[in-house]
């Protein structure tokens, strides 16, 4: 999954359209505890991470999710 892949499949979990990765969670009220099991589930299936929920709780932007599966992005 590239980067680009992976703002999308956020942007469908958020269920925003102009989703980047300088936008704040805390901004969005659709980041919610459904979103933080979306996001682990995606984390899962696409990279093999089993990231737990304190860590996801401690990003504070899309820039921040995007840094926890990093590794495992290509392109």
């Amino acid at each position: 999954m590239s980067r680009t892949e992976l703002i999308a499949a956020l942007a469908m979990i958020l269920n925003r359209n102009d989703l980047g990765p300088e936008l704040l969670l805390s901004a969005m009220p659709s980041w919610d505890s459904v979103a933080v099991v979306e996001f682990q589930a995606l984390a899962d299936e696409r990279f093999g991470l089993e990231i737990p929920p304190t860590q996801i709780a401690e990003c504070r932007s899309v820039a921040d999710l995007i840094a926890l599966v990093q590794p495992g992005l290509t392109g």
